[in-house]
């Protein structure tokens, strides 16, 4: 009964919806509103709801025609499931979530039949936002980061030639950065890497944790897309704590070589968050949210290596002259 109560809600709100169906002032439409649940406060995740909102504003949407609700959450679930049932009561008519708990917070909130579109969420289906990645089910798509670790692996070995045991860093309770380090630990015993993977429960303890790296014969460090280490103070700690044992520091994203990591390859996320505003305007014009597939980031073309040239520099690393030629080659500016 309730998976039948759910699907005409479901088709209500896609009805009401429909009627947005110009954003250019031609003809009379309803005015929508979209609600933007952000799992906490930090460079990535920052990108890509400035990006987000910047596309829809590209795409039409405005003060006149839409109501753009935006709140993180400080990474507490409690206050991220207040958030997103805030916006079921404002009547929101899509729902996006940014990041793996924001995502899981609004499933719940939103299960009377609101869409929602997840963003930057790797593991998707582990995280059980919805099983059938083609055709989703449950009025729920989005944006996966999935981070490519062989290729970021395979980087370091190209840079680094005698790298021979990396160290790997992440918190607990952070879903996203644990699947990136499974697949990562994955990959290593495929190519009989040495690691020693450390699990934190705070920042309190990264240098400690980078020193004892140190003592294992690890040459350099691997941070998962972990939202706890990725706020601005503890990259900073991290990436001088990395800095003062003479490890590379190789990042699961972007945003953490502005913030003091030495390289990452990957997607940026001011693309994956323009794509997760396409999916959004799709649905607000009546695309059925089954027809919207997930969209993954795995194609060359999808990847750039970028690469902090302040960190290259203090660790004495020349980058190779096919790197630093490539098309897909990015220096980025260091954040202050």
């Amino acid at each position: 009964m309730k998976k039948m109560t759910k699907a005409v809600l479901a088709a209500a709100s896609i009805a009401s919806v429909f009627a947005f169906a110009s954003c250019n002032g031609k003809k009379e439409s309803k005015k929508v509103t979209v609600g933007i649940v952000q799992q906490m406060n930090h460079n990535s995740l920052n990108t890509i709801s400035d990006s987000i909102k910047g596309r829809l504003a590209e795409l039409g949407y405005n003060d006149a025609n839409c109501t753009i609700l935006f709140k993180q959450g400080d990474n507490d679930m409690t206050m991220l499931s207040q958030i997103s049932e805030e916006f079921v009561n404002q009547k929101a008519d899509v729902v996006v979530a940014i990041a793996t708990k924001a995502a899981n917070a609004a499933l719940n909130a939103t299960d009377a039949g609101i869409p929602m579109v997840f963003a930057a969420c790797a593991d998707p289906v582990g995280a059980k936002l919805l099983q059938n990645l083609e055709e989703p089910e449950g009025l729920v798509t989005g944006t996966s980061q999935s981070i490519p670790v062989d290729q970021i692996i395979e980087f370091a070995r190209k840079i680094q030639p005698n790298l021979t045991r990396i160290g790997i860093i992440h918190t607990t309770g952070e879903t996203n950065a644990q699947a990136t380090v499974n697949k990562a630990i994955k990959y290593l015993d495929s190519i009989k890497m040495a690691y020693a993977d450390h699990t934190i429960d705070d920042a309190t303890v990264i240098q400690e944790t980078i020193k004892i790296m140190k003592g294992e014969g690890c040459q350099a460090v691997f941070v998962a897309n972990d939202n706890k280490l990725a706020t601005h103070g503890n990259m900073a700690i991290l990436s001088n704590a990395c800095l003062e044992n003479g490890f590379p520091l190789y990042c699961a994203a972007d945003s953490q070589v502005e913030d003091g990591g030495f390289a990452n390859i990957g997607i940026t996320y001011t693309d994956l968050g323009r794509d997760t505003a396409d999916m959004v305007d799709k649905i607000l014009k009546g695309t059925p949210v089954s027809k919207i597939p997930v969209k993954f980031y795995l194609k060359a073309e999808d990847l750039k290596i970028f690469v902090n040239p302040i960190v290259t520099k203090a660790l004495g690393i020349t980058l190779p002259t096919d790197v630093t030629s490539s098309k897909n080659f990015v220096e980025v500016t260091p954040i202050e």
